[in-house]
């Protein structure tokens, strides 16, 4: 968490809101808790640069039409009040007047651009930085999310899920035994006695399957 620009408080609840869903139980799956809260939080913070670059790029479009416009005006007042009277001078300010006019109808034109085009565009300065800044962000982005999925397979793989979340998973489990088990009392009544006895060699049967089933 960066003090400066971000709020302790706002990271406490968040941590707090993830830690909640995990039932750490010791101090190395605390940590891995904790871990995963931070990780999270600084995908929050890639998105909210990705955004602030977006809006920077946005920014720099909207000062250069400002400039652009200012120097079209530039243009036509020099093309219409030029000191000079001479026919050069005067054909290069109707042809400059005809430019600039037809400029300033491009920008105008420009103003009217849908968002989605504008965005584009963002995107498109954004891809062609020297300084491949949103190539950056986004190999940050995978190397947060690559490690974010590590995490959740190691507390998948430790059971520390919330209980009731834990509970519904051992409950979906037996359902699921339930229904398999009149096939294998099936399979386990069709063997021969000598595959049975090979069958018991590997592991202790069900009771269920051993006795027979009650009509």
């Amino acid at each position: 968490m960066i003090g400066a620009l971000e709020d302790a408080e706002d990271y406490k609840a968040f941590e707090l809101a993830i830690t909640a869903d995990y039932d750490a139980q010791s101090a190395v799956e605390r940590e891995l808790v904790l871990r995963l809260a931070s990780l999270l939080w600084r995908l929050r913070r890639a998105t909210t640069i990705e955004t602030g670059l977006f809006e920077i790029q946005a920014d720099h479009l909207s000062n250069f039409r400002r400039t652009h416009q200012i120097s079209l005006a530039s243009r036509i007042v020099y093309a219409l009040f030029n000191a000079n009277s001479d026919r050069q001078a005067a054909s290069y300010g109707v042809a400059n007047a005809i430019e600039t006019r037809s400029a300033s109808g491009l920008a105008f034109a420009q103003d009217q651009v849908a968002p989605d085009v504008e965005l584009a565009r963002c995107f498109l300065r954004l891809c062609n930085l020297p300084n491949y800044a949103l190539d950056r962000l986004s190999r940050y982005e995978a190397t947060l999310w690559r490690q974010v999925g590590q995490i959740l397979f190691a507390l998948d793989n430790l059971d520390r899920c919330k209980p009731q979340e834990r509970e519904t998973r051992l409950t979906a489990m037996a359902d699921a035994i339930k229904s398999v088990r009149p096939d294998l009392q099936n399979f386990y009544a069709s063997l021969s006695d000598d595959q049975k006895a090979r069958f018991n060699t590997m592991g202790p049967p069900p009771r269920e399957a051993l006795s027979p089933q009650q009509p």
